[in-house]
């Protein structure tokens, strides 16, 4: 390791201004370290794999998961209506009627592996029909209760 220049009366058990190795840095750096893709899965262990919005603003017409499941290993397609209970606190698991934002979860496949999934996820049909978008903070006169601030739950 470097040598820093520290008082020499400083005591050596304090690490101010000494380069402190990280617990897991000479792992890292040698090609030791294990992480979650080099753990090899477990006999049953299934994978999953998202759809995803491509929509900013838009209310769910349809999901058509039939497709994705005639895929050989998958198992079956979760979506909000599978969630017990509710469905996330402040955000929705899984989107349900309508979505506010590209990238926000529909639904899930699941399969046997990996490379199933998301073939699967590929297959799944999502029609939607857009929205109008909100590009103002002041609530629009002529649509009422489409913006709602009051209704953020923020506790």
């Amino acid at each position: 390791m470097a040598k820093c220049d520290v008082d020499p009366g400083q005591s050596p058990q304090d690490p101010v201004g000494r380069p402190i190795r990280h617990q897991s840095g000479i792992k890292h750096t040698t090609g030791e370290a294990v992480f979650i893709d080099d753990i090899r899965p477990v006999d049953g262990e299934l994978s999953l794999a998202v759809v995803t919005s491509v929509k900013a603003h838009a209310k769910i017409i349809s999901i058509d998961a039939s497709e994705a499941l005639q895929v050989p290993g998958v198992v079956e397609v979760v979506t909000a209506r599978d969630v017990p209970g509710k469905n996330g606190k402040d955000e929705q698991a899984y989107a349900e009627d309508k979505v506010i934002c590209v990238g926000q979860i529909i639904c899930a496949v699941v399969a046997e592996s990996l490379t199933q999934a998301k073939c699967g996820a590929g297959k799944v049909k999502i029609v939607y029909k857009d929205l109008d978008p909100i590009l103002t903070i002041e609530i629009p006169k002529d649509k009422p209760g489409t913006y709602k601030p009051w209704a953020i739950d923020i506790a």
